[in-house]
């Protein structure tokens, strides 16, 4: 693909594509106001698991990034936060956590 080359459509994204994610059961809806944050805590029991996120937004884009948190109560940042715009493709990504302890995946809308 180059930047004028015509897309054929059936890798079109329809609208029963995006309905289909939103009635999966492994899924769960949350509305974070503007301005606001939504932090998921995940415990990883054993160190060298794999975490995986899928997420999309309604409307605009979101901002996203892992860390864990420290004996401390410090956060230590694995992924980097940065913004993703996943309002027509959901976001997907995974991470390899080394270490055990409670990792939390946070959303933010600005």
């Amino acid at each position: 693909i180059n930047w004028q080359a015509k897309i054929d459509a059936s890798y079109y994204l329809t609208q029963r594509q995006t309905a289909d994610q939103e009635d999966d059961p492994s899924m769960k809806t949350a509305t974070v106001q503007q301005r606001g944050t939504l932090q998921v805590p995940v415990q990883v029991q054993v160190p060298g698991s794999l975490l995986r996120w899928t997420f999309m937004t309604k409307e605009y884009n979101i901002k996203f990034g892992l860390f864990l948190k420290e004996k401390s109560g410090k956060l230590k940042e694995l992924v980097a936060v940065e913004s993703v715009d996943c309002q027509v493709i959901p976001e997907e990504n995974e991470f390899l956590c080394e270490k055990a302890g409670t990792c939390e995946y946070w959303n933010f809308v600005f």
